[in-house]
């Protein structure tokens, strides 16, 4: 027991001499008497899910729901970001949920990246009209007209 004061966790007395060990999560330095953290996360000695972030503190880990995920009391569950009013989709646009994030999408008649969406001007584009018809955009979509002497709906 002399050599307690040696050791910075636990000394182990032994004949002759003594040996130094670190608690749990701690690692023996190159001195073999100090002790420094040991990176469970790194060294993947970790228990966390693939919904979850390994965080390193001293002497252990904490798991820590990911990005898009909320703790409940035995796991993280995914957010359902369309659903909690969290999204800021365009008006002209429709909201995904998927496994820990979300997309939004234009509707139809629409173009953009679902968080600004501008009317698709289809007679401007490629007029979808008979040769015979006149095409007439509007906000998400778009009217064939036959002209004078036709009829029918217009579209080709």
């Amino acid at each position: 027991m002399q050599y307690k004061q040696a050791c910075e966790h636990t000394c182990i007395d032994e004949t002759p001499g003594y040996r130094c060990e670190c608690d749990d999560g701690y690692e023996l330095t190159a001195d073999l008497r100090t002790c420094s953290d040991e990176d469970e996360c790194i060294l993947g000695e970790d228990n966390c899910t693939d919904r979850e972030i390994c965080v390193n503190n001293d002497g252990g880990y904490d798991c820590v729901c990911k990005d898009g995920y909320r703790s409940t009391a035995s796991e993280c569950e995914d957010i359902n970001e369309c659903e909690n009013g969290t999204v800021a989709c365009d008006g002209n646009a429709f909201c995904n949920n998927t496994e820990g994030s979300f997309f939004c999408n234009c509707n139809d008649g629409y173009e953009g990246n679902g968080f600004l969406c501008v009317d698709k001007n289809e007679c401007a584009e490629e007029d979808p009209c008979d040769q015979n018809a006149i095409c007439t955009n509007f906000p998400g979509s778009y009217n064939c007209t036959c002209i004078t002497g036709y009829n029918g709906t217009g579209e080709m």
